[in-house]
């Protein structure tokens, strides 16, 4: 299994290091020539902080985005949510509709439960009113 290049990875280094350390996953980091896995965690990783709007160690710290316990099945959970907030800025959802998501459910008068900031990184898309169940894309 090859190793991420500092030079060219700097937020694979960040984000997989420890894990890579821990555990020989061939399923996620299999062994091959070339960088094009890190090349595309690298995006991942750029674009979902971008669109996030958040620092590399913020996101980081949030558990969800921790890899450093070894565990594949987290490794996979975070990255997809990483994808699919990729994925919704590619389709036209961008940092303001997120921002306006979020703001516009702590305003509500309706909601049943208390906002939280990690919604948006657990892709919590939903809020109870007084009509029912009502999902928002974020």
């Amino acid at each position: 299994m090859s190793q991420p290049d500092p030079q060219k990875h700097p937020l694979s280094i960040f984000f997989l290091s420890e894990y890579l350390n821990k555990v020989a996953d061939e399923v996620n980091f299999h062994s091959g020539p070339g960088d094009a896995v890190f090349d595309r965690y690298e995006v991942v990783f750029g674009k979902a902080l971008e669109v996030l709007q958040l620092t590399k160690e913020s996101l980081r710290a949030k558990s969800e985005f921790n890899f450093d316990s070894g565990d594949s099945s987290k490794l996979e959970a975070g990255i997809a949510t990483l994808r699919v907030v990729n994925a919704l800025q590619l389709m036209g959802n961008n940092e303001d509709h997120f921002d306006q998501a979020t703001e516009e459910r702590r305003g509500c008068g309706h909601c049943q439960r208390e906002s939280r900031e990690e919604d948006l990184l657990r892709g919590e898309g939903s809020y109870e009113t007084e009509h029912g169940w009502e999902w928002k894309i974020l």
